[in-house]
């Protein structure tokens, strides 16, 4: 995903008062979700979070069953989306939705979440940022979304 022209108080190193921390990119941290939340439960938080931040409800089945498992899953350790959130995603991104620091920057600023663990926050960056995709024109499945992974799967 790349960036919404952000302000300059979310780029990294800024001096703004909203300043959005993202993950330290040179380390990883890993978070494992075993035993705890399924995948229905993880399911439905991460909806909850995206439909709260005025995510088009069209895309609901969409993201859960095509583009989440595309972006998130990691086939090297065989775990799902909603079991393994790692900071950064081993190759740069944030969360499970594979967002850019800078997008996931922007996205927070406005949802007000920032914690690329919580199912609930990605749902929630996820819903603001097609929102804000889409009234600038743009596509969920654009350059500025998940160029290869809506693209997969039932489209709507």
């Amino acid at each position: 995903m790349q960036a919404l022209e952000p302000s300059p108080a979310v780029q990294r190193g800024g001096g703004g008062q909203n300043d959005i921390r993202v993950p330290d990119m040179q380390g990883t941290v890993s978070i494992q979700r075993s035993g705890g939340e399924g995948g229905d439960a993880a399911t439905e938080r991460f909806l909850a979070g995206y439909r709260s931040a005025g995510g088009p409800a069209l895309y609901d089945a969409h993201l859960v069953n095509d583009v989440l498992p595309c972006e998130g899953n990691d086939p090297e350790i065989e775990v799902a989306w909603y079991d393994h959130f790692t900071i950064p995603y081993r190759n740069g991104y944030i969360s499970p939705a594979q967002f850019s620091p800078d997008s996931w920057a922007t996205a927070a600023l406005h949802t007000g979440l920032s914690d690329p663990t919580d199912v609930n926050t990605v749902g929630a960056n996820t819903g603001w940022w097609i929102k804000a995709l889409e009234a600038e024109g743009s596509h969920p499945g654009g350059s500025g979304g998940w160029s290869v992974c809506w693209w997969r799967g039932v489209v709507p």
